[in-house]
């Protein structure tokens, strides 16, 4: 019996045992349900270190007050730039406990303390052979700047010439990219970008014979850039070896219009000499008058941001054949003209008319500068014949020139030929008095078809009307 009582004890101790400890466990789920909405209100309403990027910038009140400052500050510069921005700066909040509850900066407040906050948009980088240039705010934006750059070197000389392609010389790519709000452009403003470009500064001295006008020429700029660039300059007056800064921009990106075109052009008539060994040197008369032709001619054309960079004959239809126009000269007198020599294996010393045509341009002062050559009239694609024998000594392109070629003949005489739409001979190539060296054309600066004939004897220009006969 007693035995039977051990074990009812038993019984009754364990069961006693299992109620303490549910009712413990009772007691302390009811406590953390009693403290936890105490819990949550110190945390919630405890003031809060506000720190940005590391650097502590004042007290808030609590949490909520700093969450509120930081949404009215985003949706404030939001509706300024009209796109949605990302916070780039780090704002860290930590809990002071045993600060007053209210201690601490209030909403407004805190606005003003987060109102310099950095943030960042998400826009389209366009990029020229892999360098961003600009950044605009989306994929429409920069389909319009690069619509409207092309748009901007799209000449036409006249219902007769169709465009067939406009295209980009370097690569462009668009490219999503997180920019600080003020480098995003308007499209407007990246178009003006592009094409004011960078300026490239450059140094050049001053030699014999140059003059601001034929500076300027040289290297495509106007003598009101170089005076600009040159503050110091109170006049036109140029002194041997004074150093000129040449400043000058070009678009960051190169766009190529090719184009076809139609003309009627007037074919040069071609001038026989014949010479008569009873009259005087210098004796000139007209025996037969030439008449022009007529052709229609349609051209390939290239061009570099409006600069026609090639010219091509694509199909030519003679509308009327020349009249070639006959003319005595006299050869009587064989003594050298003007110091320059009469024979030489590079040339006879004088010259004769690369083109038949007008002087439209004299050699001498012309407006604010100084007219290096005689500019003859002439129409795209005409003939240019060499003034005499000699060797080529440059054709290509040579800056304000255009297309340019250079004769050496004998006694330290040399002769150029500008804005040429094609050339025929190379460097090193020898001609002959007559031979066609090229074709009139508009290359360079040059504000129409025409010929620019240069005389230099020993490096210095002279005027040519003198040694052509």
């Amino acid at each position: 019996m007693l035995q039977g009582f051990s074990g009812l004890w038993a019984k009754v101790v364990q069961l006693r045992g299992k109620w303490q400890q549910k009712h413990t466990l009772q007691a302390l789920l009811l406590a953390i349900l009693i403290c936890l909405p105490g819990v949550y209100v110190a945390y919630a309403y405890c003031p809060q270190e506000v720190s940005v990027n590391g650097q502590v910038i004042g007290i808030a009140k609590n949490r909520q007050i700093v969450k509120a400052a930081l949404a009215t500050v985003e949706d404030a510069k939001c509706q300024t730039l009209s796109y949605q921005l990302e916070l780039v700066d780090q704002v860290v909040l930590k809990n002071r406990f045993f600060l007053a509850p209210r201690a601490g900066a209030d909403q407004a407040e805190m606005v003003t303390l987060l109102s310099t906050l950095n943030y960042a948009a998400q826009g389209i980088a366009i990029q020229v052979n892999g360098e961003t240039q600009v950044v605009v705010a989306d994929p429409n934006a920069a389909t319009q700047v690069l619509d409207k750059l092309k748009e901007s070197f799209i000449t036409v000389a006249g219902s007769e010439e169709t465009i067939k392609t406009v295209t980009f010389i370097e690569e462009i790519n668009c490219v999503p990219v997180w920019a600080v709000p003020g480098e995003i452009l308007s499209a407007e403003a990246a178009v003006t970008h592009i094409l004011d470009g960078e300026e490239a500064d450059a140094n050049y001295i001053v030699k014999k014979g140059d003059s601001l006008w034929s500076i300027a020429r040289e290297h495509d700029l106007r003598v009101a850039d170089l005076m600009e660039a040159n503050p110091e300059l109170t006049s036109e007056a140029l002194a041997l070896d004074q150093v000129l800064r040449l400043n000058r921009s070009k678009p960051l990106v190169t766009v190529m219009v090719t184009s076809e075109k139609t003309a009627q052009e007037a074919i040069p008539f071609p001038v026989e000499t014949q010479e008569s060994k009873d009259k005087p040197r210098g004796y000139r008369q007209v025996i037969q008058a030439g008449v022009h032709g007529a052709r229609e001619v349609t051209y390939h054309l290239v061009r570099h941001n409006n600069q026609v960079v090639t010219q091509e004959v694509l199909q030519e239809n003679i509308l009327e054949e020349p009249v070639k126009q006959v003319v005595l000269q006299g050869t009587q007198v064989t003594v050298a003209s003007r110091g320059l020599k009469e024979s030489s294996s590079e040339g006879s010393g004088r010259l004769s008319w690369p083109l038949r045509g007008g002087i439209t341009s004299s050699y001498g002062t012309r407006g604010s500068g100084f007219h290096r050559g005689i500019d003859i009239n002439g129409n795209t694609g005409d003939p240019i014949r060499a003034a005499g024998d000699g060797k080529v000594i440059e054709a290509g392109w040579s800056g304000g020139y255009g297309k340019l070629i250079a004769i050496k003949h004998s006694g330290g005489i040399v002769t150029r030929y500008a804005h040429c739409s094609t050339l025929n001979v190379k460097p090193g190539e020898r001609v002959a008095r007559g031979e066609v060296i090229g074709r009139v054309g508009n290359t360079g600066h040059s504000t129409g078809s025409h010929l620019h004939f240069e005389v230099l004897i020993n490096g210095k220009t002279v005027n040519s009307t003198k040694y052509l006969r």
